[in-house]
């Protein structure tokens, strides 16, 4: 399965195709007219920033809280007849969540991912072992995984967490 992926990616970026997240893909330079084509609403999820989702099942991540509205339909359509807001989950991230998740989330990206972004959560004797399998590069107070990093992403990251 492996080679077959390797396989998409070179074949999607041969063809002018941007390899911007672990599983994602847009037009790039010329072929996307010099505009940004990468999925704006995911942006925000990988980078760290607030987001709004709307509708059953819909996660949303504002100022330090995320909350999931309920994805049981029919509990979702009884709350809105009622007039009422539908259930959701609450759930408070504290400093280390957010930096555990904006390492986890940032690697997945094509572009360095700053240091001071997730400071104490790298596992540095991780990272020292990660850069001379050559999986992961830090410099200039960057961090980013090689090409090979990205295939192995789930793995290289999780390595890192400390």
């Amino acid at each position: 399965m492996e080679s077959y992926f390797e396989l998409v990616v070179q074949r999607l970026t041969a063809a002018g195709y941007r390899w911007y997240e672990t599983a994602n893909f847009c037009l790039a330079g010329e072929r996307s007219g010099g505009r940004d084509l990468r999925a704006g609403h995911n942006l925000a999820y990988w980078l760290g920033r607030d987001y709004l989702g709307l509708g059953i099942g819909a996660v949303s991540t504002i100022e330090g809280l995320r909350w999931r509205t309920t994805p049981r339909l029919p509990v979702y359509l009884r709350a809105l007849a009622a007039g009422e807001r539908p259930p959701r989950e609450l759930e408070e991230l504290d400093e280390e969540v957010r930096r555990r998740e904006r390492l986890m989330l940032g690697l997945r990206l094509d572009e360095p991912l700053a240091l001071a972004a997730v400071g104490p959560v790298v596992d540095k004797d991780a990272l020292e072992r990660l850069e001379r399998l050559g999986l992961a590069v830090a410099e200039g107070g960057t961090l980013a995984l090689t090409a090979r990093g990205r295939f192995l992403g789930g793995g290289v990251t999780a390595e890192l967490l400390a």
